[in-house]
């Protein structure tokens, strides 16, 4: 659609300006970057005359895969003067250049989907290491008060669950040495 559409718009572009080298030379420009772009086949026609030029080879391993648009534009200041271009473009080479973007798409999803799946991990287990710290430093002191050593204390500064169990847990230990 875009390499028809900019054609269309070559042919009227050289109609206007009265340059059918402009034409020729912007079609092999096309084919050199779209090889997809197998053969144009461009005939004037105004009063007097019509001439024909071949741009491209026709593929003829390519039959089946091939697509034939016919282009026919009119001088807007002439209307005797008409461009016909008879494009042949090669479907294979546009669904391979699809085929090789979707194909990079996808790569560049699974690489994502891998750097966040070790963030994800990363942070779960840094979340998991801060949840168990206090929790590991409060069964040490249940160790020593179960050991005879009561009055001991854990300093913990944060107002959240784990901050609620060590002061009550400290409140037990302080209660336990007035007791004693």
């Amino acid at each position: 659609r875009i390499i028809v559409s900019t054609v269309d718009r070559a042919a009227k572009d050289a109609l206007v300006q009265r340059d059918d080298l402009l034409l020729l030379s912007y079609i092999k420009f096309l084919q050199q970057e779209f090889p997809g772009l197998s053969f144009v086949e461009v005939s004037w026609q105004d009063a007097e005359r019509t001439r024909t030029h071949h741009i491209g080879r026709p593929r003829e391993e390519a039959a089946g895969q091939t697509r034939e648009q016919v282009i026919r534009v009119k001088d807007p200041s002439d209307s005797g003067r008409v461009v016909t271009l008879g494009i042949n473009i090669d479907d294979r080479y546009f669904a391979q250049r699809v085929d090789r973007q979707v194909s990079r798409v996808a790569r560049d999803l699974m690489r994502l989907f891998g750097i966040a799946t070790i963030v994800a991990a990363l942070f779960s287990d840094w979340f998991a290491r801060n949840l168990t710290k206090p929790l590991a430093a409060l069964s040490e002191v249940a160790r020593e008060i179960g050991r005879g050593k009561l009055g001991v204390r854990l300093e913990w500064k944060s107002n959240d669950e784990v901050g609620a169990l060590v002061q009550g847990f400290n409140q037990m230990s302080q209660r336990l040495e007035e007791l004693d």
